[in-house]
């Protein structure tokens, strides 16, 4: 991942560079501008020797064409001194363009000159042809200028050179209608062809001067429109327009019209003169221009980007500083979070945007430090029990509405602390009929309506448990009542057994009645084996209310140890309980088997009443046998009266337990 450093570092190179890149193409631009302008100026020399060699082939192309229109009659002498000025003007321009490659094929083609030359003297060429040779040539130095203009990077130079161009094809055309009105002077009569042709050439003559007008600077056109009002221009116009209009019969010596047209081709040599110096001043001037420019532009460049990397560099040099401090003091609070150790990293230096930062990040790990100490004194109180402890300060945006956010949490667990205490100190006292009315949310409200839930089962659990004790309390007085019975039963067995030992010696009399006593023995004997039969189904039923009672203590102890503190008070209820299911089961386990040995015995009894029932009808054989029969049954009756006892004792002590546990149910309000 980039820093920030190489970002920045990036958006001012960037730029730096493109600023460079610029001072860079702007100074190589200056020098082309430079060089462009001194090739123009050294061009201009050679076009100016062009131009003359181009003037003095004018000349000669008319001579040359005049001398082979008059069959060789006429120029002989005028053509050789021109012949002769024209080498030298040649001469002159192959000197000046020795070593220019561009105009190398301009020179192979005036190689040639000479042999057309012979073919001049020989009279071996035509006209035409004469005039062709010399316009292709003439055309090929004016295209010199051309050279310039591709050159020319500077467009008031540009169209100078246009303009130059344009009035060296119109000084051509010059040269050519002297050529041609030489021939018709000579032969005294306008031939058809000839005549198109100069009319095509006037044409083409006026169409360059009117492009001349168009790019020309004006002092250019108003010296071109002075040297016409002269008497050789106007001369040589009167002379063209008398050939144009008769056509035919001019008696006009063609050496005078060639004078006459040499003079006004002089005139426009001038103005010809006049613009390739005024191009070679330009594009001096303009050299020296662009050469000042160039070095002033690249000293400047140089100067300026020098300066600025400089400042820059100290520039960035200063962020990338400030921002490793601001870097290392967030990260160092970051890693320790002691709020406290702000102060070590205050700052006296620039009050610059870093600065506004660092103290902005400072106040607000302040605010962040100072909320986080209130929160933590707040916690810890909390943490202590303490739940009225609250938040103080003033704390703004997101931080105030986390503070108002915790204060509010803290009032909520306070609303439940005390709804819990208020219930638990109801239940405490007994009073199971209390509930948690406040209204809560979330889990909260999820752990209050279990609370609720739980006393509205434990106040079910006890309604229930007071309805079976009412109903263990009343199945012990019935079998209290039963066990009275039996006792009553079994003394009066007893009382009969005795009188029957007593007065063994009145069996006889008293067989009667031992049969009925024996009978009803039977019937008592038949009676206790229920009433034990039912004792033992409530013991039974007492165990099985034990060991409910017992799982319910249980279930509750785990309740109450799930809700913490606040189910201590019911947890000691519920053990409470379960002891004394746990004391009500073992007495009725105890009764249960008490029931069971006077059964058995009772068992025992019926069996013998049996016997003796079934043996009645022999007793008076044995007699003796009914005797020791009888002592045992006075035997047995002893110990049946003393387990019976026994039953009734424990029966009391269940009675008694059972009253006990019944008040302390109705200590609870349900």
């Amino acid at each position: 991942m980039e820093s920030i450093k190489s970002k920045i570092g990036i958006a001012v190179f960037l730029p730096l560079s493109f600023t460079i890149f610029l001072s860079i193409i702007l100074t190589i631009s200056l020098w082309f501008d430079y060089r462009s302008a001194s090739n123009i100026a050294e061009i201009s020399k050679a076009v100016e020797t062009a131009s003359l060699l181009v003037h003095e082939l004018q000349k000669e192309r008319g001579m040359s064409t005049g001398f082979v229109g008059s069959g060789g009659m006429k120029f002989r002498e005028e053509l050789q001194k021109q012949r002769e000025i024209t080498d030298e003007i040649m001469g002159k321009f192959r000197r000046e363009i020795s070593g220019k490659e561009m105009f190398g094929n301009i020179l192979e083609k005036l190689g040639k000159l000479n042999k057309i030359r012979e073919r001049v003297d020989s009279l071996d060429i035509s006209k035409e042809e004469v005039v062709r040779f010399y316009t292709s040539r003439i055309n090929e130095l004016i295209d010199t200028v051309s050279y310039m203009f591709k050159e020319a990077s500077n467009t008031d130079i540009g169209a100078r050179i246009l303009a130059l161009s344009f009035f060296l094809r119109a000084k051509d055309i010059e040269g050519i209608k002297r050529a041609i009105l030489s021939v018709v002077f000579a032969k005294n009569i306008f031939e058809e062809d000839l005549f198109i042709k100069f009319v095509e050439l006037e044409g083409k003559r006026q169409a360059y001067i009117s492009s001349f007008f168009k790019v020309a600077p004006e002092y250019y056109t108003d010296m071109f429109e002075e040297i016409k009002g002269r008497d050789e221009f106007k001369e040589a116009e009167a002379m063209e327009r008398t050939a144009v209009e008769k056509r035919e019969g001019f008696n006009t010596e063609p050496t005078r019209w060639f004078e006459i047209q040499t003079g006004k081709i002089n005139l426009i040599k001038e103005v010809e003169d006049f613009i390739i110096n005024d191009i070679r001043e330009k594009a001096l001037e303009e050299s020296r221009s662009a050469l000042f420019k160039f070095f002033g532009t690249a000293v400047l460049a140089l100067f300026v980007t020098t300066i600025t990397g400089i400042f820059i560099y100290r520039t960035f040099r200063s962020i990338s500083l400030r921002i490793e401090e601001t870097v290392k003091f967030v990260e160092e609070i970051s890693t320790s979070m002691e709020f406290s150790a702000l102060n070590r990293y205050e700052r006296t230096g620039s009050k610059d945007e870093f600065h506004i930062i660092e103290r902005a990040v400072r106040n607000m790990l302040g605010e962040i430090g100072g909320a986080l100490r209130s929160i933590m004194g707040a916690v810890s109180e909390l943490a202590r029990g303490n739940f009225k402890q609250r938040i103080r300060g003033n704390f703004k945006g997101d931080l105030g509405i986390i503070v108002n956010h915790i204060n509010e949490s803290f009032s909520e667990l306070n609303r439940v602390m005390e709804s819990f205490k208020d219930v638990m100190g109801n239940v405490s006292n007994g009073n199971l009929q209390v509930r948690i009315r406040e209204n809560f949310h979330g889990d909260i409200k999820e752990l209050v309506d279990y609370i609720n839930d739980s006393l509205e089962k434990l106040q079910r659990l006890l309604n229930t448990i007071k309805s079976n004790l009412k109903d263990v309390f009343y199945h012990m007085s019935s079998m209290n009542v039963s066990v009275e019975e039996t006792t009553t039963a079994i003394h009066n067995v007893s009382e009969e057994t005795l009188r029957v030992k007593n007065m063994s010696h009145d069996m006889v009399e008293v067989i009667g009645k031992g049969k009925g006593k024996i009978k009803e023995m039977y019937a008592s004997t038949e009676e206790i084996v229920e009433a034990s039969k039912k004792i033992g189904s409530i013991t039974d039923k007492i165990i099985e209310i034990a060991e409910q009672t017992n799982l319910i203590a249980l279930n509750a102890a785990i309740e109450a140890a799930r809700a913490g503190d606040l189910g201590k008070s019911f947890a000691v209820v519920a053990d409470e309980i379960r002891k004394l299911a746990e004391i009500s089961g073992n007495a009725a386990k105890e009764i249960s088997n008490l029931v069971e040995e006077v059964l058995m015995t009772v068992e025992k009894g019926e069996k013998t009443s049996k016997e003796v029932v079934e043996s009645y009808r022999s007793i008076e054989e044995v007699v003796k046998s009914v005797m020791i029969a009888i002592e045992s049954i006075a035997v047995a009756m002893e110990e049946q009266s003393r387990s019976v006892e026994v039953i009734k004792e424990n029966i009391r002590t269940v009675t008694e337990k059972t009253k006990e546990i019944e008040s302390n149910m109705d200590k609870f309000q349900v």
